[in-house]
């Protein structure tokens, strides 16, 4: 009885323990599939004035993004759409990425250089 007893503490230390070192590591928030994610990096030596992501069914924007910081943008989407990305350096150059179409579950990174909008994503 005892030996159950102790492999039944050890068991649920131990499960315990896996369960806090990966809640450390992983985001347990879960993102609804149909919202679109999309991750702007600034790696320019500008910061960034305005983002404009202009889709289908509207436009998003965001503003002072600083050098080496990181913002996101999300939204619903419905069904088969595209977008393009239009950004504002400080220095008053206008980049523009090429439009890209997506579905469900898009998941992907901007990262804005002074010369160019770099598209990574989850395809």
């Amino acid at each position: 009885m005892k030996k159950i007893i102790i492999g039944l503490l050890l068991g649920f230390i131990l499960c315990a323990g896996a369960w806090f070192i990966t809640s450390i590591n992983y985001s347990r928030e879960l993102i609804d599939y149909k919202t679109a994610f999309i991750t702007i990096k600034n790696e320019s030596d500008f910061k960034v004035k305005k983002v404009t992501l202009k889709h289908g069914y509207g436009e998003l924007f965001i503003s002072n993004v600083d050098v080496n910081k990181t913002a996101y943008m999300g939204f619903h989407n419905t069904g088969e759409n595209s977008y393009t990305l239009t950004v504002e350096l400080e220095n008053d150059s206008i980049l523009q990425s090429k439009g890209m179409y997506f579905e469900y579950g898009l998941r992907t990174t901007e990262t804005i250089t002074n010369s160019e909008i770099i598209q990574e994503n989850n395809w």
